[in-house]
């Protein structure tokens, strides 16, 4: 799985103990800011799951539509930037963790992102945030009975 991590300005996630569980997955960090849709396009065009630093990068229509192996977008708080109509559209996840107190979906966007990189295509991720205690659920269920 391709990773792309958008506006980590001062090259900070990678010295973070966390970052340690994005070992496996192809990651590519991002220190820059861009709002150029062709130039977001370009770098992005390999990337199955970008996480977005809170609402810096402007995720539209027309950009996700120019993203053809796009599977999941990850980030922190609230998505005004992102085209949550595009990306149903385009069967695109968006998990957000939104405040403290809130579920964390962290966990169903490892699970999946683990399933995909071992090859393991379970059931596809629900579109809608609500959904997804479920969906932690039985991904785990499946990769556990279904891994190499």
């Amino acid at each position: 799985m391709k990773v792309s991590i958008l506006d980590d300005y001062f090259d900070t996630l990678r010295a973070l103990p966390c970052f340690r569980k994005l070992d496996g997955p192809d990651v590519e960090i991002w220190n820059d800011h861009v709002d150029d849709i062709d130039v977001l396009a370009r770098r992005l065009k390999e990337t199955e799951a970008p996480v977005l630093s809170r609402e810096r990068t402007k995720t539209s229509g027309p950009l996700l539509e120019r993203l053809p192996r796009l599977q999941l977008i990850s980030q922190r708080s609230v998505y005004p930037h992102i085209d949550i109509e595009a990306c149903t559209g385009l069967g695109v996840t968006v998990c957000s963790n939104m405040h403290a107190g809130t579920p964390s979906y962290a966990a169903a966007e490892r699970q999946t992102a683990r399933s995909y990189q071992i090859g393991i295509r379970g059931p596809r991720p629900p579109r809608k945030p609500a959904d997804l205690a479920g969906h932690i659920r039985n991904t785990l269920t499946y990769s556990a009975a279904n891994a190499p």
